[in-house]
């Protein structure tokens, strides 16, 4: 659907001569920090001992620093909180879709009936629940290209109007009545899972997450089986399976992304900054770039050309060293031949 245009996956720690050739879309590896040089001896020897400032107290910790498409970048506070609303909305949305999945599967007439102490929560409360925070996040979602964000949020939209629609046409919840007419409902309702399924191709594509993979694929199968089954019956009996493995794939989803660098998350944030300058501002920056590109590959040039010239020195060092070697042991050997000679004549 969308490789890498569609998520904000993790753009790669560019090098000069990669950023050099392209300035597009960053490739979707994780983002590495850029490499420190080590402080020099003793430069931190009159500050108070290592790690601490002038007057002992520790210094603060420096935000990592990463290289991308358009320039190094760091992690701010805003950033941070972004991308755990993201999550949370992420986890909010499937704790609400798994509950509603498995309400639905206890109304099936073969389910076993709760105990009275626990009566059901209403479906358009979990409905709701998983919908809300699933357009939140989209809104905080990273995405590199505008127009997929935009044409994922109005997905959104629509399945939300369907949902409201199909509410205010009757009297059921909205799952139930869904459940009961798979056609128009499933019409209506799609484009809200159509929104999620966007979400989970993002995330999979991005961090190569299985569960994902099965999310992208388990809604888009379960509304096709549903709507196959108002015209063929035998098909009623995996939708709700489908559902099940829905709910499971958006939880283990979830759940996992806590665990994640929240980087991760972000991409390359160089490339959003960028689209932020006007542009003339970003022709300003291109031209910045390509510079420092220039004058790294010629500092690259110049360390290899140092580095040939360094080994063919010590590799000449060598050859004359193995070279007077070899006349020394050839002057010792033509010695030791006059020598046995002599000694050999006065035997005689």
């Amino acid at each position: 659907m969308m490789a890498n245009a569609m998520g904000s996956c993790p753009a790669a720690a560019v090098t000069s001569r990669s950023m050099r050739m392209s300035r597009a879309i960053p490739r979707s590896t994780p983002p590495r920090p850029r490499r420190q040089r080590a402080p020099p001896p003793g430069a931190s020897a009159g500050s108070g001992g290592g790690g601490r400032g002038g007057n002992g107290s520790p210094e603060p910790k420096k935000a990592a620093v990463f290289d991308g498409a358009y320039g190094p970048w760091s992690m701010e506070p805003a950033d941070y909180a972004e991308v755990w609303g993201y999550r949370a909305c992420l986890a909010a949305s499937a704790l609400c879709g798994a509950g509603a999945a498995a309400e639905m599967l206890l109304l099936s007439p073969s389910a076993p009936q709760l105990p009275p102490q626990l009566p059901p929560v209403p479906l358009d409360a979990l409905l709701a629940g998983g919908a809300l925070p699933l357009g939140a996040g989209l809104i905080l979602i990273h995405v590199y290209v505008t127009p997929l964000k935009r044409f994922v949020q109005l997905l959104w939209l629509l399945g939300a109007g369907g949902a409201l629609a199909i509410r205010l046409g009757g009297e059921e919840a909205v799952l139930v009545h869904a459940a009961a007419h798979p056609w128009p409902d499933v019409l209506l309702l799609g484009p809200l899972a159509a929104a999620a399924a966007g979400v989970a191709v993002k995330e999979g594509f991005c961090f190569r997450r299985p569960e994902a993979a099965a999310l992208a694929l388990a809604l888009p199968a379960l509304c096709l089986t549903h709507l196959l089954s108002a015209a063929w019956r035998p098909a009623s009996a995996a939708v709700p399976l489908l559902g099940a493995a829905a709910a499971l794939a958006a939880l283990a989803l979830a759940l996992g992304k806590a665990g994640q660098p929240a980087e991760g998350d972000v991409g390359d944030k160089s490339v959003f900054e960028f689209r932020k300058l006007s542009g003339e501002a970003q022709a300003g920056a291109l031209a910045r770039l390509r510079a420092a590109d220039d004058a790294a590959l010629r500092g690259e040039a110049a360390a290899l050309a140092r580095e040939r010239a360094a080994a063919a020195a010590a590799a000449a060092a060598g050859g004359e060293a193995g070279g007077e070697a070899a006349a020394a042991g050839a002057e010792d050997a033509r010695a030791g031949g006059r020598g046995g000679g002599g000694g050999g004549g006065s035997a005689r």
